[in-house]
């Protein structure tokens, strides 16, 4: 299943993909959460997106965003705007399954929609959408045929009108998955959508399958995606071996899951794992979504059966071969790490099982001396402790780099954190 989760400050709303998983809003960092989407017709969920000028209105986009064949359709969009108390469907029946919603960080009126369109037939609502107008009218801004929507979107908050674009060639049978095509393949706009133009300089062509985007927040030159690729490849001598023990010919391999980094725009691209790390190992189709550490560009995630991460850009992973029984993040405004929030900031880490051993986050400012001591559950799951930035005295802290380390029993995992100078008042 997945989790689509959007907010601001204490105010978030997770929508969740798990057969019918609706829209739940929580006020209070997650300590507890209310269904807000209870009462419309559908409750498959693939989108969520708050209006960056006023978090106050907010867009759901209905329909599993996967091509798994449990997948549930959607019929269209929806918009709130107060903060989920009221609803009004905006259209897009047709689309079935929509990925991605992005809105416009100064004009709220302005939208965009990400559909898959039908998994099992053909259909012309799908692709990109636009609306200058709050949702009242929509058109079509990028469409790569019947048989190709579009599965992810990312849009340069600098410059609005520029928007990279994934599509995506899927259908499905009641018997079998045609999971990959010539039109997948990644677009970019700097026109808001008039225009665009099909990214190509070093990424892979031929049978590509789901693609997701990311680009870095300081820097939005660098643009990442990792790509499904459905080519073939000769099998390795371990693998030839492997199926010669097995009485058969060695045959060929899919290449898999692969991740490629641009610094310029999307102009030129380079694949940075080794081949024989397969980063989409695990039901590409209905996963494949990376994102990027908006304080370091080298660090980037992507969503599978387990969370893995890379430190050096995607050179090397952890999580891969081994999926980590912990993980560390930092989430807050949509963003791995938090810009500062009135109330502190919330750390999420993730447990694989229930800790044996004593939890707590530890505080270190830049000299490596504590000066705080959380208290932290470990509970198997996600798990979430609040720091409000002060220090063991509560004292408030100075803008400044600290680290912020998970301690479970003997293991340790540190992140780094910034705080950020106040204001003016």
């Amino acid at each position: 299943y997945r989790h689509f989760i959007a907010g601001k400050g204490d105010v978030h709303y997770d929508g969740t993909e798990l057969r019918h998983g609706g829209v739940w809003k929580t006020v209070n960092n997650g300590t507890s959460f209310e269904p807000v989407f209870d009462r419309q017709s559908v409750s498959a969920i693939g989108a969520l997106a708050l209006a960056p000028s006023n978090p106050e209105i907010l867009w759901v986009g209905t329909g599993d965003a996967s091509c798994t064949r449990s997948a549930y359709w959607g019929d269209g969009v929806y918009k709130s705007p107060d903060g989920g108390k009221t609803w009004e469907h905006m259209g897009l029946s047709d689309t079935h399954h929509i990925s991605r919603i992005v809105v416009h960080p100064a004009n709220p009126q302005i939208v965009y929609v990400a559909a898959l369109g039908r998994l099992y037939t053909e259909n012309e609502e799908r692709g990109i959408f636009k609306s200058p107008d709050g949702g009242r009218t929509w058109r079509k801004i990028l469409y790569e045929g019947s048989l190709a929507g579009a599965v992810d979107l990312v849009m340069d908050r600098r410059n609005p009108d520029t928007l990279y674009a994934a599509t995506y060639q899927c259908r499905r049978d009641g018997w079998r998955l045609h999971d990959g095509g010539p039109h997948s393949a990644i677009f970019k706009t700097t026109d808001g959508g008039a225009t665009w133009s099909r990214l190509g300089s070093g990424l892979p062509g031929g049978t590509i399958g789901r693609i997701g985007l990311d680009l870095h927040r300081k820097n939005p030159a660098i643009i990442y995606a990792v790509i499904e690729n459905r080519n073939e490849r000769p099998p390795t001598e371990n693998e030839a071996k492997q199926d010669r023990d097995r009485g058969v010919e060695p045959r060929n391999r899919i290449i898999g899951g692969e991740v490629y980094r641009s610094d310029d725009g999307g102009r030129a691209w380079r694949k940075m794992n080794s081949p024989q790390d397969d980063v989409s190992n695990k039901t590409g189709y209905a996963f494949n979504q990376i994102r990027v550490d908006p304080e370091n560009p080298d660090r980037i995630f992507i969503t599978g059966s387990s969370l893995i991460h890379s430190e050096d850009g995607g050179r090397t992973w952890i999580g891969l071969r081994n999926p980590q029984g912990r993980t560390f993040r930092l989430y807050g405004d949509g963003i791995p790490v938090t810009p500062n929030e009135p109330s502190g900031i919330t750390l999420f880490y993730h447990l694989k099982e229930q800790a044996k051993e004593q939890v707590a986050v530890t505080i270190q400012d830049g000299r490596g001396e504590v000066i705080r001591i959380l208290a932290a559950p470990g509970n198997p799951g996600l798990n979430r402790v609040a720091w409000d930035l002060n220090d063991a005295n509560r004292r408030e802290l100075p803008a400044g780099e600290y680290t912020a380390a998970l301690q479970v029993g003997e293991k340790t995992v540190r992140q780094n954190v910034r705080i950020l100078p106040q204001p003016a008042r």
